[in-house]
């Protein structure tokens, strides 16, 4: 991600180590939404519908807004483009309708435009049903020679700021500075909150479960189905519930770690703009909940003051104090449930399986009546 402009960056070296001349059809593919996740969710096919695409052959570029539904609304543009260095380039094509690029019957598993018969992308653009962004360039490469590609996606407020970005990104010297920035700037994040690039790839992936459910992080199923509170029952424990929710239960002071990597995951987070509310459940029933409570709040305080208590902050309850409706309810609402009880933060992630959904037995309401002759 650069650090100066909304844009993504990424970066595909090739060699080619043979003796022959080899020619590469490198693809890019990304699916344009330009609308709010929930819009999205709720109505895609209507969503889609005011998305427009345009083609810019001579930049090797796309270029994506949505019509305004109203007078007052300003729509983004969204820009896409394929840059290539050290390889001579041959023919690129363009494809912005999801129906050509995926084809009928197929999936993004296999899609159409990546068979063997199809060299050239069909170049749709305009008011398209299922908007994409996918460019394919032909590159050629001889023995020994590398070459370096760049996608780029990113988004302005207008049509200039677009064209501005990707005239700007075209340049290899400048996307290379944008990459030695975002370095630069990731290096500074993680060392202001004592973390590793492991750290930061585990609270990723944690992320990812965050933004969008993960069945396996979430609370079984027969408890989903108890919970009779809404919103207002988490209001008693000062949370909103505006904000998605990580609900983190600790019974043993020796797995005192656990909360460092979870205070840690909510610092970079924040840093990183994903507002969470991270809720701790004291479980200790030893005797020593006192002592792990004060454990507990000198790890947040060490690693993010001025957080707890408030807004997109950090939670930390006695789990004893909480009615068990209530405990009903925040396992429901929570996008992640994570327990010490259950091993380390990335043996939770990765290494627990999805647990069976159990279907109660069918109960017979009524016996078949025979129909008369």
């Amino acid at each position: 991600m650069a650090s100066e402009d909304d844009v993504e960056l990424r970066r595909i070296t090739l060699t080619n180590r043979t003796r022959r001349l080899r020619e590469i059809d490198v693809t890019s593919y990304a699916e344009v939404v330009l609308a709010a996740p929930i819009a999205d969710a709720l109505h895609p096919a209507f969503s889609n519908l005011f998305v427009q695409t345009e083609i810019l052959p001579d930049q090797r570029a796309i270029l994506c807004t949505r019509r305004p539904r109203s007078q007052g609304e300003q729509a983004p543009w969204m820009l896409h483009l394929m840059a290539i260095h050290g390889a001579k380039v041959g023919e690129v094509s363009y494809e912005t309708d999801r129906l050509q690029f995926i084809g009928r019957g197929n999936s993004v598993v296999s899609p159409q435009a990546m068979g063997g018969d199809t060299a050239t992308l069909s170049g749709s653009q305009g008011s398209v049903l299922d908007p994409i962004v996918a460019i394919r360039s032909r590159i050629r490469l001889d023995p020994g020679e590398s070459a370096t590609i760049k996608m780029v996606t990113g988004i302005g407020p207008s049509r200039e700021a677009a064209m501005s970005l990707v005239e700007k990104y075209q340049d290899r010297y400048l996307a290379d500075r944008a990459f030695d920035l975002a370095w630069t700037h990731g290096q500074v994040l993680l060392r202001q909150i004592n973390a590793t690039e492991a750290d930061a790839h585990l609270y990723g992936r944690l992320a990812g479960a965050v933004l969008y459910a993960n069945p396996s992080l979430r609370a079984d199923p027969n408890i989903l189905k108890k919970n009779s509170r809404g919103q207002s029952g988490l209001w008693g424990y000062a949370i909103s519930g505006d904000l998605p929710i990580v609900l983190l239960q600790i019974e043993d002071p020796a797995n005192i770690d656990l909360v460092r990597q979870l205070v840690q995951a909510h610092a970079y987070w924040r840093l990183k703009g994903l507002a969470v509310d991270l809720v701790i459940w004291n479980e200790d029933h030893a005797g020593y909940r006192q002592l792990l409570h004060d454990q507990i709040v000198d790890l947040i305080a060490g690693i993010e003051a001025g957080v707890t208590e408030r807004p997109g902050g950090i939670f930390v309850r006695p789990a004893d104090q909480i009615a068990e409706e209530d405990r009903i309810l925040f396992q429901a609402v929570a996008r992640a449930i994570l327990t010490d009880s259950r091993g380390t933060l990335a043996e939770q992630i990765g290494g627990r399986s999805l647990q069976g959904i159990s279907v109660p037995q069918l109960a017979v309401t009524r016996t078949l009546r025979p129909e008369p002759t």
